[in-house]
């Protein structure tokens, strides 16, 4: 059984899936296909424009999380995934900077004390 996020999210990727070339969706195992019709919140109806610039904006963190996992292992090139890892590597180095910044135990304490 899967979360009700994770199964929103299958129904979001598939549609995103739906749109690529025949070429690369034959890439994308049939199992790993299956496993998301399969877990697919079949009530979900995503609104996903897909002319929208800021797309990656209105589609849920755990579609990006799936489709990542999707590129990463069937479509991107050998030669890409080293430069491909380098980037996700760096935005979560950024993004955990964020955090410590957003919640540094010296800063929490001395909001505290004012």
């Amino acid at each position: 059984m899967v979360t009700k996020e994770y199964a929103m999210a299958a129904v979001e990727t598939l549609e995103i899936l739906k749109t690529l070339e025949k070429e690369e969706y034959k890439k994308i195992p049939n199992e790993v296909i299956g496993f998301l019709e399969k877990n697919k919140d079949a009530e979900y109806q995503p609104d996903i424009d897909f002319g929208d610039e800021d797309i990656k904006d209105k589609i849920m963190k755990k579609t990006k999380e799936i489709l990542s996992g999707i590129y990463l292992e069937y479509l991107c090139l050998p030669e890409d995934k080293s430069e491909y890892l380098k980037k996700v590597r760096k935005k979560e180095a950024e993004y955990q900077e964020k955090l410590k910044e957003k919640y540094n135990v010296e800063d929490l304490f001395k909001k505290r004390k004012n």
